[in-house]
């Protein structure tokens, strides 16, 4: 199993973020890219690995779809935000690195993943907000589905709300990952990740959806005709069909 950054789901609508975006800074939506490339070394987020250190070049030929300037303002972004900041040895690091809460796993294979490289070199556009799609796809929790309510698809004005994205953005990322295969339309038209499980934490099973049967009035009726049975058994009459 490779390894991975925990993304948590309060970054979504995170103030210190999403404002910033709105008000011209450059590059935040990066953030889950950074904390994923600092998990390459696993150091405690320190951006570098051992031996030579990790540069923007570097991050820049695994995530291709970001270009040097975006990341290198990005950077500057989210040392100006106080998210990162640079130790004694002149190792970039985040601030804050150890953080609790629902999450999900964001596995490192993503920086050179053929498919994403093959999205790219095919003229994909929103590559990088896969992260970001991912939060709001957990947060709405409903196995993977981009909703906003049981067979209800959500648009891409709401799915653009709460993370540095417009909603021109979101179209472009969902067009691109439809194209791939990471997006596939269910049977009631809601947008779904096609391989949720594979974002989840271990041990994650899909949550129950709730039948018909489980209607407090179903179940009234179900207990009324049970009892009716036992009844007849006790009689021997015929129950109710």
């Amino acid at each position: 199993m490779t390894a991975y950054c925990k993304l948590h789901v309060d970054i979504v609508g995170d103030r210190a973020l999403v404002p910033a975006h709105r008000d011209g800074e450059q590059g935040t939506p990066l953030l889950p890219w950074f904390l994923n490339f600092s998990k390459l070394d696993n150091d405690y987020g320190r951006r570098h690995a051992n031996g030579p250190r990790l540069t923007v070049k570097d991050f820049h030929l695994r995530a291709p779809w970001f270009s040097l300037g975006e990341i290198e303002a990005s950077l500057a972004a989210f040392v100006s935000l106080g998210v990162l900041h640079g130790g004694e040895d002149g190792v970039v690091k985040f601030v804050r690195w150890e953080r609790h809460g629902l999450y999900v796993p964001f596995h490192t294979n993503a920086f050179g993943s053929p498919k994403l490289m093959q999205a790219h070199q095919g003229g994909a556009r929103g590559i990088g907000l896969l992260p970001w799609l991912i939060l709001q796809a957990k947060r709405i929790d409903d196995n993977g589905k981009l909703s906003a309510g049981q067979g209800i698809a959500a648009n891409a004005t709401t799915l653009a709300g709460g993370i540095p994205a417009t909603a021109g953005d979101v179209e472009d990322s969902i067009d691109s990952f439809l194209a791939v295969g990471t997006l596939r339309r269910a049977l009631d038209g809601v947008l779904v990740f096609a391989n949720w499980k594979h974002w989840q934490p271990p041990g994650w099973k899909p949550r129950r959806r709730a039948k018909p049967s489980d209607d407090p009035d179903a179940t009234r009726e179900r207990k009324r005709r049970q009892r009716e049975r036992e009844r007849a058994t006790i009689d021997g009459a015929v129950p109710e069909a």
